[in-house]
């Protein structure tokens, strides 16, 4: 496949990355003579070599749009065009859920939601079941790190600070030691 091009206007071999791509009514496409360079440098040359012309162009495409507004005419066709697009983007009457596959009514689904009640409310105790399996897992997995720390902590030995006032290390001693013992119990519950 040919990659280079010579364009019309400066004459140079150039890549067909430097042109323009177009398509015509036919929706064909197909790539412009002169390069993108050339189209630029020739479009700035029409804009600023006039003024006056494009003052008028200007006025002139002010006059006519300021005529169509103003005509009941036009005004009475684009409101018929409009009303036609309208009806035609009319909302589907029918929605397919997303688990079952089904064609249902929207007046089954919520709102935005692509699944349907029925299998919502299936997903929804599918989650509470995968949730009470968690739940249970998790439990008991606390309720043996909770026995663990427990039989850690009447394993060890006190602390040298304490045995200068043993009175003062019964007590920390006793209040852990119920601390630990509720949390057992609730756990057990």
């Amino acid at each position: 496949m040919i990659n280079t091009k010579i364009c019309s206007k400066c004459g140079e071999p150039k890549e067909l990355s430097e042109y323009t791509i177009q398509r015509n009514y036919n929706n064909h496409t197909y790539v412009r003579s002169s390069c993108k360079k050339c189209d630029n440098i020739q479009a700035q040359i029409r804009i600023h070599s006039s003024p006056e012309k494009q003052a008028r162009q200007m006025e002139h495409a002010r006059n006519w749009a300021r005529k169509k507004r103003l005509d009941p005419v036009f005004r009475n066709l684009q409101n018929q065009r409009t009303q036609e697009w309208r009806k035609k983007q009319i909302k589907p009457k029918t929605r397919i859920c997303k688990y079952c596959k089904e064609e249902k009514e929207l007046g089954v689904f919520k709102l935005s939601s692509n699944i349907c009640d029925v299998c919502l409310k299936i997903k929804q105790e599918e989650r509470v079941v995968q949730n009470r399996k968690y739940n249970r897992e998790k439990f008991k997995k606390g309720k043996e790190s909770i026995s663990n720390t427990y039989l850690a902590f009447l394993s060890r030995k006190p602390l040298k600070e304490y045995n200068q006032y043993p009175s003062i290390m019964i007590e920390v001693e006793r209040a852990r030691l119920q601390l630990f013992r509720e949390i057992v119990n609730q756990t057990k519950i």
